[in-house]
């Protein structure tokens, strides 16, 4: 059935694949017998120099490992996905402020004259000078941009 296949050269490729698969296959299972043995025999340094490359070779993981080793990665750059798209969000905002056309001096005599009227114990102007030091970083530098100010 082999020699009657169409594409001789592409089962030739497919054998020396196969035939390389078996060897790697005796030579993991020798090097296991080997670990085995020197384990026995106390031969701890042969031992390690074949653990250690089985485990560089990643032959000790098994597939949950990879699984969630897969899964991870995928987080991670699904995470920076959501980082970026979180950053871009903040410029808008921090955008859409700067367009904003209001003059900070008057609205604070008009916030003190409504809240005097209901008796606030709010103290505006404290209010206002704090405003600038808002935690976001990015609409603090923005909005000083925006005042003029050097803080």
């Amino acid at each position: 059935m082999i020699q009657s296949s169409p594409d001789k050269e592409s089962l030739k490729d497919l054998i020396g694949m196969l035939k390389n698969q078996i060897h790697t296959y005796e030579l993991i299972v020798f090097n296991s017998i080997t670990m085995l043995v020197s384990l026995i025999e106390d031969d701890l340094i042969t031992f390690y120099e074949i653990y250690e490359l089985f485990d560089e070779l990643n032959i000790f993981n098994s597939n949950f490992e990879n699984q969630v080793s897969n899964n991870l990665s995928e987080m991670n750059h699904k995470l920076g996905d959501l980082m970026y798209s979180i950053d871009s969000m903040e410029r808008n905002i921090v955008k859409g402020f700067k367009n904003l056309s209001y003059d900070l001096d008057s609205l604070k005599v008009s916030m003190e004259n409504n809240l005097k009227g209901i008796q606030s114990s709010l103290d505006i102007s404290n209010f206002m000078t704090k405003f600038p030091n808002y935690p976001t970083y990015r609409i603090r530098n923005e909005y000083t941009k925006l005042q003029g100010l050097d803080i």
